[in-house]
């Protein structure tokens, strides 16, 4: 069955047109037409395309343009977005929030909440944590993934009183893990290749590890709204430049309707 894109805005109908001079300059080819070129830039929160294989989502929509973004969690009854952002005219990260159709952006004082990584489950709860690589379940990393070179960490799942197993692939560099509120999945961030960090689905009930993002650079930070129908993340998808890291929202589609 279909299921109707749950995002509460509409789309803007107005189009930013960045002008710029591709002849040679100079007052002859100032206003001639043929000399110069437009960028149609549509204005956020704007809808993109997935990249071919990504079917566990859809309405992919960018949220944030320009700056590092990270660590987004939807807060407010899933109305709002906290994160942390590093953007002018500041030079380090501050916290951030502003309306999920990403209006009202202010700069807050408060902490920055983080994303779920405890679910309820008929065996007990279950949770997902980023350890070290080889270490025991006490061995938490607690910073931004991934982490600084040299430093190598995987993702664990323990459910009620049982034992720790370790989710993310053999030597994979992984972590920010989140449980969605069903229980059932448990996504997180891993590297594909070298320099390339893609988002990763397992199944708790079945142990299947899927990727699910396919786009160059970077995909992460997961976190999930508190019905678990949208998902929240990262990324450098759809931007020349490689230092921004942007936030987008999609509709989760690997939902257990009652």
């Amino acid at each position: 069955m279909t299921r109707m894109p749950c995002f509460h805005f509409f789309l803007p109908v107005l189009f930013l047109a960045v002008t710029g001079c591709t002849g040679s300059p100079g007052p002859e080819g100032a206003g001639d037409a043929s000399t110069r070129s437009e960028t149609i830039i549509e204005p956020l929160p704007r809808i993109v395309d997935n990249s071919p294989g990504e079917n566990h989502f859809d309405t992919l929509v960018q949220l944030t343009d320009g700056g590092v973004n990270r660590r987004p969690v939807f807060i407010d009854n899933d109305r709002s977005v906290a994160f942390a952002s590093q953007r002018p005219p500041h030079a380090d990260q501050r916290s951030y929030r502003m309306f999920s159709d990403a209006s009202g952006l202010k700069q807050v004082e408060e902490e920055l909440p983080r994303a779920a990584v405890t679910a309820a489950s008929p065996s007990g709860e279950i949770r997902c944590l980023t350890v070290l690589q080889g270490g025991s379940a006490d061995e938490i990393y607690g910073g931004v993934f991934p982490p600084p070179a040299g430093t190598l960490t995987e993702v664990i799942l323990t459910m009620g009183t049982g034992e720790t197993k370790i989710i993310s692939a053999a030597g994979q560099l992984a972590g920010s893990p989140t449980v969605t509120p069903d229980g059932r999945y448990v996504v997180y961030c891993g590297e594909f290749s070298e320099g390339q960090f893609d988002l990763y689905v397992y199944t708790i009930e079945s142990g299947l590890n899927e990727k699910i993002t396919t786009a160059e650079g970077f995909d992460g930070d997961p976190s999930f709204s508190s019905d678990g129908r949208r998902l929240l993340f990262v990324s450098q998808r759809n931007d020349p430049d490689p230092a921004e890291y942007n936030l987008f929202a999609a509709d989760w589609l690997l939902i257990q309707e009652e």
